[in-house]
């Protein structure tokens, strides 16, 4: 089986079960990701592709709000980019192992349609509960007022 692991960081949290799959036979392992993490080793059976960023986020062009998504814009075109230059290398994966909260993921089924695929959705909440229980402060954040005025909270 052809897997590709991505995520911004290589090896970050698929560390081990790249390393098994690559380690199991059988298997042609990649890796897509921005950067390498100071504490990887190189593994001899796990290939890693980097992709650039086109550009910085340059968050103060874009509404507050928006940063975010602009940041995982810029992500999912550059693992776009060096996706369609594995495309035309010859690989196909059969899977996709991807983070799914960085934008990387957002159009790899474009080069790679039949690939099935697997995010990792690290952040969740139970239904109903309030954004803000994702932060580590048991305070709500304090929010820009959508017509600029004074700041809210979450709980407002």
């Amino acid at each position: 089986m052809r897997i590709l692991f991505v995520h911004c960081n290589f090896p970050a949290q698929f560390r081990h079960l790249s390393r098994h799959f690559a380690e199991a036979g059988g298997h042609e392992v990649k890796f897509l990701a921005q950067s390498k993490e100071w504490t990887a080793e190189d593994h001899p059976l796990i290939s890693l592709h980097r992709y650039q960023l086109g550009r910085d986020p340059q968050g103060q062009l874009c509404h507050p709000y928006l940063r975010r998504y602009e940041t995982a814009m810029l992500h999912g075109q550059a693992a776009l980019r060096e996706a369609l230059r594995l495309s035309e290398q010859g690989f196909q994966p059969d899977l996709i192992i991807g983070h799914s909260g960085f934008g990387n993921t957002l159009f790899l089924k474009e080069v790679w349609p039949k690939a099935r695929f697997i995010g990792y959705f690290e952040w969740f909440t139970a239904p109903g509960a309030p954004m803000w229980a994702l932060a580590a402060s048991p305070k709500p954040p304090a929010l820009i007022h959508p017509c600029g005025s004074t700041p809210t909270t979450a709980r407002s």
